[in-house]
């Protein structure tokens, strides 16, 4: 009976050499692929490693009497001004967002809607999306 459990009848030599070296020539390709991949990962993962060393060398190799030149100190100022920005308008979303979930303001802010219970008439199937629809573009 062969490897694979097959027919009963006995295989013939030249069949099982065939079907080993088939399997061996699998074999070297599959471990010639894994090799490769994790050779190359990791030499990459050295190489990013060794960039982050040497950029840190460089940041920390100035003295204390040297002064930071004028483009340094206007990047570092346009990168504060960026993220000061993005935490503003990160703020803003999130009061907007509790603004809107909450059903009490809901009703104050759309005086004209009061009439109709909360802006939605019921079962269209709003409110039992919103939660969802707030993950989803949170």
């Amino acid at each position: 009976v062969g490897a694979s459990g097959g027919s009963p009848e006995p295989r013939s030599n030249s069949f099982m050499r065939r079907k080993r070296r088939h399997a061996r020539k699998i074999a070297k390709y599959v471990l010639n692929a894994i090799i490769d991949r994790a050779l190359h990962a990791s030499s990459s993962a050295s190489s990013s490693a060794r960039q982050r060393q040497r950029k840190e060398e460089r940041r920390g190799r100035r003295g204390k009497s040297e002064r930071r030149g004028k483009a340094e100190r206007a990047r570092k100022r346009a990168s504060r001004s960026q993220r000061e920005q993005q935490q503003k308008q990160q703020q803003q979303r999130d009061s907007k967002r509790a603004a809107s979930q909450d059903p009490s303001s809901k009703a104050a802010a759309s005086p004209g809607r009061a009439s109709l219970g909360g802006g939605l008439p019921a079962g269209d199937g709003s409110e039992a999306n919103g939660a969802a629809d707030a993950r989803v573009h949170g």
